[in-house]
Protein backbone atom coordinates (compact mmCIF):
# COMPACT_ATOMS: atom_id res chain seq x y z
CA UNK A 1 0.00 0.00 0.00
CA UNK A 2 0.99 3.61 -0.86
CA UNK A 3 0.48 6.27 1.53
CA UNK A 4 -0.42 10.01 0.51
CA UNK A 5 0.41 12.10 3.37
CA UNK A 6 -0.30 15.65 2.89
CA UNK A 7 2.55 17.23 5.07
CA UNK A 8 4.88 15.75 1.84
CA UNK A 9 2.00 15.51 -1.10
CA UNK A 10 3.93 12.78 -2.01
CA UNK A 11 3.36 9.28 -2.42
CA UNK A 12 5.54 6.85 0.07
CA UNK A 13 6.21 3.22 -0.46
CA UNK A 14 5.63 1.10 2.39
CA UNK A 15 9.21 0.48 3.42
CA UNK A 16 9.21 4.14 3.70
CA UNK A 17 6.77 4.82 6.57
CA UNK A 18 7.77 4.16 9.78
CA UNK A 19 5.22 2.30 12.33
CA UNK A 20 4.94 2.43 16.16
CA UNK A 21 2.72 1.52 18.68
CA UNK A 22 0.13 3.47 19.64
CA UNK A 23 -2.98 3.18 22.79
CA UNK A 24 -6.08 3.19 21.04
CA UNK A 25 -9.56 1.76 21.35
CA UNK A 26 -11.96 -0.66 20.66
CA UNK A 27 -15.57 0.99 19.72
CA UNK A 28 -18.66 -1.52 19.12
CA UNK A 29 -21.04 -0.40 17.13
CA UNK A 30 -24.43 -1.25 16.24
CA UNK A 31 -25.60 -1.47 12.79
CA UNK A 32 -29.33 -2.03 12.98
CA UNK A 33 -31.32 -4.95 10.61
CA UNK A 34 -33.41 -3.63 7.97
CA UNK A 35 -35.68 -6.61 9.02
CA UNK A 36 -35.17 -8.17 12.57
CA UNK A 37 -34.55 -11.92 12.12
CA UNK A 38 -35.50 -14.65 14.71
CA UNK A 39 -32.34 -17.11 15.34
CA UNK A 40 -33.53 -20.32 17.40
CA UNK A 41 -35.86 -18.44 19.26
CA UNK A 42 -33.75 -14.96 20.09
CA UNK A 43 -35.05 -11.92 18.18
CA UNK A 44 -31.59 -10.13 16.51
CA UNK A 45 -32.42 -6.79 15.41
CA UNK A 46 -28.83 -5.53 15.09
CA UNK A 47 -25.26 -6.74 14.71
CA UNK A 48 -22.35 -5.17 16.24
CA UNK A 49 -19.05 -4.27 14.47
CA UNK A 50 -15.43 -3.68 16.05
CA UNK A 51 -13.68 -0.73 14.47
CA UNK A 52 -10.90 1.61 15.55
CA UNK A 53 -11.79 4.25 13.22
CA UNK A 54 -15.71 5.33 13.66
CA UNK A 55 -15.25 7.89 11.59
CA UNK A 56 -14.88 5.41 8.08
CA UNK A 57 -18.08 4.07 8.88
CA UNK A 58 -19.38 6.88 7.32
CA UNK A 59 -18.09 5.03 3.26
CA UNK A 60 -19.38 1.55 4.95
CA UNK A 61 -20.83 -0.46 1.94
CA UNK A 62 -21.00 -4.38 3.31
CA UNK A 63 -20.87 -5.68 6.66
CA UNK A 64 -18.86 -9.00 6.39
CA UNK A 65 -18.72 -12.07 8.47
CA UNK A 66 -16.50 -15.08 8.10
CA UNK A 67 -18.56 -18.43 5.73
CA UNK A 68 -17.64 -20.63 8.88
CA UNK A 69 -19.54 -18.21 11.47
CA UNK A 70 -22.33 -20.29 12.77
CA UNK A 71 -24.86 -17.36 12.78
CA UNK A 72 -24.01 -17.04 9.15
CA UNK A 73 -26.55 -19.28 8.02
CA UNK A 74 -29.53 -16.70 9.13
CA UNK A 75 -27.46 -13.64 8.30
CA UNK A 76 -25.99 -13.95 4.77
CA UNK A 77 -27.51 -11.74 2.52
CA UNK A 78 -29.62 -9.66 4.69
CA UNK A 79 -29.30 -5.80 5.06
CA UNK A 80 -28.36 -3.27 7.77
CA UNK A 81 -28.96 0.44 7.79
CA UNK A 82 -25.99 2.23 7.83
CA UNK A 83 -26.42 4.48 10.77
CA UNK A 84 -26.19 8.29 10.45
CA UNK A 85 -25.81 7.93 6.82
CA UNK A 86 -29.33 5.67 6.37
CA UNK A 87 -27.32 3.61 3.50
CA UNK A 88 -28.74 0.29 3.15
CA UNK A 89 -25.96 -2.86 2.99
CA UNK A 90 -25.45 -5.95 2.54
CA UNK A 91 -23.73 -8.50 4.89
CA UNK A 92 -21.84 -10.63 3.13
CA UNK A 93 -19.64 -13.58 3.45
CA UNK A 94 -15.81 -13.46 3.38
CA UNK A 95 -12.91 -15.39 4.82
CA UNK A 96 -11.07 -12.64 5.68
CA UNK A 97 -12.75 -11.79 8.44
CA UNK A 98 -11.57 -13.16 11.91
CA UNK A 99 -14.34 -15.52 14.33
CA UNK A 100 -14.67 -14.02 17.57
CA UNK A 101 -12.98 -15.84 20.58
CA UNK A 102 -12.83 -14.47 23.48
CA UNK A 103 -9.84 -16.92 25.01
CA UNK A 104 -8.06 -17.14 21.77
CA UNK A 105 -4.58 -16.28 21.86
CA UNK A 106 -4.76 -14.38 18.67
CA UNK A 107 -5.50 -11.02 19.72
CA UNK A 108 -7.83 -9.91 16.68
CA UNK A 109 -10.33 -13.14 17.84
CA UNK A 110 -10.67 -11.47 21.03
CA UNK A 111 -11.59 -8.11 19.64
CA UNK A 112 -14.09 -9.54 17.18
CA UNK A 113 -17.34 -9.79 17.18
CA UNK A 114 -17.31 -12.01 13.90
CA UNK A 115 -18.69 -8.74 12.05
CA UNK A 116 -16.38 -6.82 10.35
CA UNK A 117 -17.78 -2.98 8.91
CA UNK A 118 -16.11 -2.94 5.16
CA UNK A 119 -15.07 0.85 3.79
CA UNK A 120 -12.92 0.10 0.77
CA UNK A 121 -11.74 3.66 0.57
CA UNK A 122 -10.44 3.76 3.50
CA UNK A 123 -8.45 0.27 4.32
CA UNK A 124 -6.42 -1.76 2.19
CA UNK A 125 -8.02 -4.81 3.30
CA UNK A 126 -11.33 -3.92 2.97
CA UNK A 127 -10.78 -2.51 -0.81
CA UNK A 128 -9.51 -6.29 -1.41
CA UNK A 129 -12.33 -7.64 0.01
CA UNK A 130 -14.32 -4.56 -1.70
CA UNK A 131 -12.96 -6.20 -4.94
CA UNK A 132 -13.64 -9.69 -4.41
CA UNK A 133 -17.50 -8.76 -4.34
CA UNK A 134 -17.59 -5.51 -6.29
CA UNK A 135 -18.67 -3.11 -3.39
CA UNK A 136 -18.98 0.35 -4.16
CA UNK A 137 -15.88 2.80 -3.01
CA UNK A 138 -17.13 5.87 -1.05
CA UNK A 139 -14.72 8.31 0.35
CA UNK A 140 -15.78 10.13 2.44
CA UNK A 141 -12.19 12.12 3.08
CA UNK A 142 -10.68 15.00 1.13
CA UNK A 143 -7.06 14.80 1.35
CA UNK A 144 -6.42 17.23 4.59
CA UNK A 145 -8.24 14.06 6.46
CA UNK A 146 -11.77 16.21 6.80
CA UNK A 147 -14.69 14.75 6.50
CA UNK A 148 -16.28 15.83 2.96
CA UNK A 149 -18.93 14.67 -0.04
CA UNK A 150 -16.78 15.73 -2.57
CA UNK A 151 -14.78 13.07 -2.91
CA UNK A 152 -17.37 9.95 -3.85
CA UNK A 153 -20.10 10.38 -1.00
CA UNK A 154 -22.75 11.09 -2.68
CA UNK A 155 -25.24 10.27 0.06
CA UNK A 156 -24.71 12.66 3.17
CA UNK A 157 -28.25 14.20 2.90
CA UNK A 158 -29.16 12.81 6.94
CA UNK A 159 -28.78 16.24 9.26
CA UNK A 160 -26.40 13.87 11.55
CA UNK A 161 -24.19 13.13 7.98
CA UNK A 162 -24.29 17.14 6.99
CA UNK A 163 -22.80 18.22 10.44
CA UNK A 164 -20.10 16.36 10.14
CA UNK A 165 -18.55 17.79 6.80
CA UNK A 166 -15.94 19.88 6.86
CA UNK A 167 -15.05 18.18 10.74
CA UNK A 168 -11.40 17.05 11.38
CA UNK A 169 -11.52 13.60 11.33
CA UNK A 170 -10.95 12.90 14.78
CA UNK A 171 -13.37 15.54 15.79
CA UNK A 172 -15.43 13.66 13.34
CA UNK A 173 -14.60 10.86 15.71
CA UNK A 174 -15.99 11.70 18.35
CA UNK A 175 -19.05 13.32 17.27
CA UNK A 176 -19.73 9.88 15.52
CA UNK A 177 -19.35 7.83 19.09
CA UNK A 178 -21.00 10.90 20.85
CA UNK A 179 -23.93 10.15 18.41
CA UNK A 180 -24.07 6.38 18.58
CA UNK A 181 -23.85 6.48 22.61
CA UNK A 182 -26.92 9.00 22.10
CA UNK A 183 -29.04 6.54 20.04
CA UNK A 184 -27.50 3.57 22.10
CA UNK A 185 -26.17 1.84 19.49
CA UNK A 186 -22.54 2.03 21.31
CA UNK A 187 -21.97 -1.46 22.81
CA UNK A 188 -19.31 -1.02 24.30
CA UNK A 189 -15.27 0.73 24.04
CA UNK A 190 -12.22 -1.34 24.85
CA UNK A 191 -8.66 -0.05 25.09
CA UNK A 192 -6.26 -1.16 22.43
CA UNK A 193 -2.63 -0.89 21.61
CA UNK A 194 -2.14 -1.10 17.50
CA UNK A 195 0.88 -0.31 15.17
CA UNK A 196 0.27 3.02 13.06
Amino acid sequence: MSLFPEATQTVLADDEVEHELVQGHFWYLKYPLVEPIDIEGEQIEYVTVATTRPETMLGDTAVAMNPADKRAEYLLGKKVRLPIVGRIIPIISDEHVVLSDADSDDEKARFSTGFLKVTPAHDPDDWEIGQRHGLEVINVMAPDGSISDKYGWEDADEPEAQSLLGMDRFEAREAIVEWFRQENLLEDVREYVHEV
